[in-house]
């Protein structure tokens, strides 16, 4: 006999297998629990297995509310066994406009991995103020018995946070049993990324004009291919080598703007060489404009290069 022929005489069919993995597989691919409903589905599955038991969304939600209870189970015990811990928070909308805070925790294990798990995903209906925000966090951290054992919460830098942060720190103080150490001076923790963020947000208004012009410079010459090759050769009259283009950047991401600016300071002979020469090209920067914009990219690469360098995921920074 074959080691395939063992296999399959070895294999038994097990309902309760099969339908935690398919209440898993709804999960995992975000599926509306009606699924398992559908007349094709229920045909899919007879052909499979016609010993498996279809079911109900009634059945799919129960289950899919022990799994959640038994993960649940899961974190906690693993909780339970760090001594500290610290915890980022943030808030998100969802497709359907739906508000939902986040929070996840930081710890490390008796073995020193760090870890990072989500511990509370909840609707937080509006208004969003500082106190919503702590009462969440001590509601949550009192449900998974962590609350003796947090150490900072870093956040963006919104004033309800401010007022959230101390909040929960000031409840800390009174009922923890291992308050926040120097009156909470470090509990409250900014996110890096944010405050970078704001800072060049800032710088990006003084020039605004010039990106602006860029902006709609790279656009122009990459709406047609007519454009692109009358960029090129303007390119090969400026004596300039074509190897990355620039490319349009994502107004809400500044790193892209960086990249944007870096890309195409290089081709600025070119952009002046096609205004001169394309009547319908009237977004060229000027030459004050062009000074702005290599002026910014060396400050956009000192944000860059702190940015690049603050600790990766699953590095602890303090």
């Amino acid at each position: 006999m074959t080691l395939a022929g063992t296999l399959n005489l070895a294999w038994v069919f097990n309902q309760s297998v099969s339908q935690d993995l398919l209440t898993k597989l709804i999960i995992a691919n975000k599926k509306p629990f009606t699924s398992v409903e559908h007349p094709i589905f229920k045909a899919f599955i007879k052909s499979l297995q016609p010993k498996f038991k279809l079911f109900g969304q009634t059945t799919i939600k129960k289950d899919i509310i022990k799994i959640y209870h038994a993960m649940k189970e899961k974190i906690m015990h693993k909780l339970k066994e760090s001594r500290q811990i610290a915890l980022t928070t943030d808030l998100w909308t969802s497709s359907i406009q739906s508000p939902y805070m986040v929070i996840s925790s930081h710890y490390m294990l008796s073995d020193w991995t760090l870890r990072k798990r989500i511990i509370s995903f909840k609707e937080l209906p509006p208004p969003h103020t500082g106190l919503a925000i702590a009462k969440q966090l001590i509601s949550v951290t009192v449900d998974l018995k962590i609350f003796d054992k947090i150490t900072s919460v870093t956040v963006d830098n919104a004033s309800s946070n401010d007022v959230a942060i101390a909040c929960f720190a000031s409840v800390l103080q009174d009922k923890s049993k291992n308050p926040p150490e120097l009156n909470g001076s470090y509990f409250h923790v900014r996110c890096v990324a944010q405050m970078i963020n704001l800072i060049v947000k800032e710088g990006f208004k003084e020039i605004s004009e010039a990106i602006a012009k860029i902006r709609a410079s790279v656009q122009y010459i990459k709406l047609t291919p007519a454009r692109k090759q009358s960029f090129q050769r303007a390119c090969e009259m400026s004596s300039i080598p074509t190897q990355a283009f620039p490319t349009v950047n994502v107004p809400t991401r500044w790193n892209s703007t960086y990249l944007m600016i870096n890309l195409a300071i290089p081709y600025k002979k070119a952009f002046d060489y096609l205004s001169m020469r394309d009547s319908d090209y009237t977004v060229c920067p000027t030459f004050a404009e062009w000074a702005e914009l290599e002026a910014m990219k060396e400050c956009l690469s000192i944000f860059n290069t702190a940015l690049r360098d603050t600790p990766p995921k699953g590095t602890p920074a303090l």
